[in-house]
């Protein structure tokens, strides 16, 4: 904990300190809509509106490396499609939009990484600057949030001990979920909220429902207080992910109004790596890119709260399938210390829960 809590301060320090002229003063017209189970903040509202295609970037990638995934998550949420000056950097950025930032304990990432309980808190993102060279190299732009004013979305996740996550799903301990509430509720701890207590803050929930098809990957999208059987939009994805697979191909998530993946809701699509960095990424690290691309006709009808729980749920997507899943290649000595076995994953099948890595292996002997 103390190596990683090291790593983090040198990571900040990195990044760089915000300015006092990119600091947001949080006023009363920011909060209009005050009413329990609503969202409350006025610029989030009008973010959502636009229902615009939105690329969530995973930072704290050299972190990552370092501490072998086990650093708390960050996710870097920028419209690609606009484009903005970076002051004192030659080069320009996409639009920041969200920064998410995820608190969780250093154990229980430790023992459970990827289906531990964890609080995900979605930022305002303030412009980006530029960041600061490092052996020479520079390791791109920072993207610091607006912690000033305050989250404007919390994603609640239940996790290990309390459930077991990532097994095959035969019981409601092992049911995937995630509740949104809107701003940042006081107090609130992963596991506070359940279908018997559902406090005035929800304003979502993601969950996969008990009759989850058994190779159908499936999360319902609900307002949190409907039964889950009743969603107002459902996320299906593909049987096989992760693996070589995720590194030749894009893994597709259909959104939509129904079973079926028609998609006439969306997608959400993991992106396969795109250049040797990124491959680099995706060998040694968790760390993943994602678009999220609403149906701007058949989404404007939509709350607030709904286009809410929509993009909450790309966030639960990485937790529950690329959080944890295994390696393209990795290598592990035999019993005997007179060779190794070099496992070469080609897929991951999903199964009603639960993701059985789909590998050739080969022996290497020490003579």
């Amino acid at each position: 904990c103390t190596v990683v809590t090291h790593l983090t301060a040198f990571l900040h320090n990195m990044e760089g300190s915000r300015t006092e002229s990119y600091r947001q003063v949080v006023s009363e017209q920011d909060f209009v809509n005050k009413q329990p189970g609503t969202v409350s903040n006025q610029r989030f509202v009008e973010k959502l509106n636009e229902n615009r295609s939105l690329f969530i970037k995973q930072g704290n990638a050299l972190l990552e490396g370092l501490t072998l995934g086990l650093c708390a998550n960050v996710y870097i949420i920028v419209d690609k499609n606009k484009r903005v000056p970076v002051e004192g950097a030659k080069k320009d950025s996409e639009e920041p939009v969200y920064i998410v930032k995820e608190e969780s304990h250093c154990c229980a990432r430790c023992c459970f990484c990827g289906g531990h309980s964890l609080l995900a808190k979605f930022y305002h993102a303030l412009p980006p600057t530029k960041g600061k060279e490092v052996c020479g190299c520079y390791p791109g732009h920072s993207y610091p949030a607006d912690m000033a004013a305050g989250p404007v979305m919390t994603i609640e996740r239940k996790g290990c001990c309390s459930k077991w996550l990532g097994c095959y799903m035969c019981t409601t301990c092992c049911q995937d979920d995630v509740w949104v509430h809107d701003g940042e509720p006081e107090g609130l701890k992963p596991g506070d909220t359940n279908e018997n207590n559902i406090g005035p803050s929800v304003i979502g929930r993601s969950v996969v429902p008990m009759d989850v098809p058994c190779f159908t990957p499936t999360v319902n999208l609900t307002d949190g207080r409907s039964p889950i059987d009743n969603p107002f939009a459902i996320v299906e994805g593909p049987c096989l992910m992760a693996g070589w697979m995720g590194v030749l191909c894009d893994t597709i998530f259909s959104i939509s109004s129904q079973r079926g993946k028609s998609g006439d809701l969306g997608q959400i699509i993991k992106k396969k790596p795109v250049g040797c960095a990124e491959c680099c990424k995706a060998f040694c690290t968790n760390v993943d890119n994602y678009e999220y691309i609403p149906d701007a006709n058949n989404t404007a009808k939509f709350t607030p709260n709904q286009k809410a729980t929509m993009l909450a749920s790309v966030v639960h997507l990485d937790y529950m399938f690329f959080e944890k899943d295994v390696p393209p290649v990795y290598v592990e000595q035999t019993n005997d210390n007179k060779g190794v076995i070099i496992y070469c994953t080609l897929c991951e099948m999903y199964c009603k829960g639960c993701l059985i890595p789909i590998q050739c292996c080969v022996y290497l002997h020490g003579e």
